[in-house]
């Protein structure tokens, strides 16, 4: 994604706002002619948070400008404009709330993955996203716009390894999801809970008591443990359930450091298999020669 970094506000220690280039123009644009953004991560707004922003801004106005991308329709009686927001939807939704008529905007082209990395990473280093959010934003980084993993803790400041454990805990059931989102579970829980996927009902039993007793992390993967030893299968959990999960992150890393996206690890018996896909042979080859052999 080239060019990206210079349109992404790059995160300092105690510093929140957008980083906006001295060269760049601010203009006063009417709210109405802004519209969301259809790629924010963000879903769940606090409406007390807006309530008190909007409060300090019919006291000393919005402080940073907003960030927009300019739309040109063509209409009957001539050329209409509006705005699309890239970054700052508390800001206009707080401006909304204090029935501010204009706000400070900068105007930048910007495309699609663009917008969304800007408004993911905004929303991120102002910690208004919930883990699950996070999470979907992630995957939508990857799967919509193809970023890569790496690419994407690369662009957020985060570990790859953050970002795989991000998105595998959608693969969650929607009330399990739900917990996390609304802080009922820590999001480290969602790991325990997944070791536990290929069995449904043991993985609710244990949700349930999650929610009961209040399990942080390290008695949750007490409590595992003793689900396991309690069946007597605790040697066959961790060869499947526990290394498989492990498997899956593996590959995932196999993908990003060779950068082919057809990468496939299973396991056979007691051995593993790493399977790679070429589009055609000459690519094949050219990858081995460059890879391989020439190292």
């Amino acid at each position: 994604m080239r060019g990206l970094e210079s349109l992404i506000p790059q995160k300092k220690d105690n510093v929140k706002d957008d980083k906006i280039s001295p060269s760049e123009s601010v203009f006063m644009i009417e709210v109405e002619k802004i519209k969301p953004n259809p790629f924010q991560p963000r879903k769940e707004f606090i409406e007390s948070d807006l309530k008190d922003l909007a409060a300090s801004i019919r006291q000393v106005g919005i402080l940073q400008p907003l960030i927009v991308s300019k739309i040109e329709k063509d209409t009957p009686t001539g050329r209409d404009v509006e705005y699309e927001l890239i970054a700052g939807e508390r800001r206009l939704r707080a401006a909304q709330m204090a029935n501010l008529p204009r706000v400070p905007v900068v105007v930048r082209r910007t495309t699609s993955p663009e917008k969304l990395a800007i408004s993911v990473i905004e929303n991120i280093q102002r910690q208004n996203l919930n883990p699950v959010e996070e999470a979907r934003a992630f995957d939508r980084l990857n799967k919509q716009f193809g970023m890569s993993t790496r690419e994407i803790g690369r662009q957020l400041g985060k570990s790859q390894g953050v970002i795989s454990n991000s998105v595998r805990m959608l693969k969650l059931p929607s009330d399990m999801l739900q917990a996390v989102s609304n802080g009922k579970i820590p999001i480290a829980n969602s790991r325990y809970l997944l070791r536990l996927s290929g069995e449904p009902e043991k993985q609710r039993k244990f949700f349930r008591e999650m929610i009961a007793r209040g399990l942080d992390s390290g008695a949750s993967q007490n409590r595992v443990w003793e689900m396991q030893k309690e069946e007597g299968n605790v040697r066959r959990h961790k060869l499947v359930v526990r290394s498989d999960l492990d498997l899956e992150e593996l590959g995932e890393r196999v993908k990003d450091t060779i950068g082919i996206h057809s990468v496939k690890l299973s396991r056979i018996g007691r051995h593993t298999r790493l399977f790679i896909e070429f589009p055609t042979k000459k690519q094949m080859v050219e990858w081995i020669n460059k890879k391989i052999l020439s190292s």
